[in-house]
């Protein structure tokens, strides 16, 4: 298996690491969006394989009641991108925000990295706002070595990696 596929499952299983991603998510929630309080999300990691697919979700912090409609939401950004890039209208997508539609309940939130070999592996969360979510999960694949498109356009991308800085 892949050194970078063992890297990304391998975080949905450290604590610590998950306990650090729930307080920058806090913290850039706060900065962003200082009137609401991030309780708690859930994190989707999709690595779709005709050899059999890895689906993972994760629940971060203490979502309460959301917790249903954060999980619905984080995979629904993850599908739909993965459907739209194979279509010739979304082949190039890399974000979910990138075919986002509010008045269909569609959200950001979503980024695709991709291993040395190509992989595609899908970072989705829902429980910040949608920019909150994209900007974290677009951390994630860059720190876990993932190729992630350089002209990603989020403010909030250099905030979470000097949060992620011990």
């Amino acid at each position: 298996m892949n050194h970078q596929l063992i890297a990304v499952k391998s975080l949905t299983q450290n604590g610590f690491y998950l306990k650090l991603l729930t307080r920058v998510i806090s913290t850039l929630t706060s900065e962003f969006k200082p009137d609401k309080k991030f309780q708690g999300g859930v994190l989707v990691v999709n690595i779709p394989s005709p050899t059999g697919a890895f689906h993972t979700a994760i629940v971060l912090g203490d979502p309460g009641e959301n917790i249903v409609d954060y999980a619905f939401f984080a995979n629904e950004k993850a599908r739909r991108l993965q459907k739209r890039r194979q279509t010739t209208e979304g082949k190039e997508e890399f974000a979910s925000s990138q075919s986002a539609n509010p008045d269909r309940e569609q959200y950001g939130g979503c980024i695709l990295g991709k291993t040395d070999d190509r992989t595609e592996v899908f970072f989705s969360f829902s429980g910040a706002p949608a920019l909150v979510d994209e900007a974290v999960m677009y951390f994630m694949a860059e720190k876990k070595g993932l190729a992630v498109p350089k002209d990603y356009d989020n403010p909030l991308v250099q905030r979470a990696r000097e949060l992620f800085r011990p």
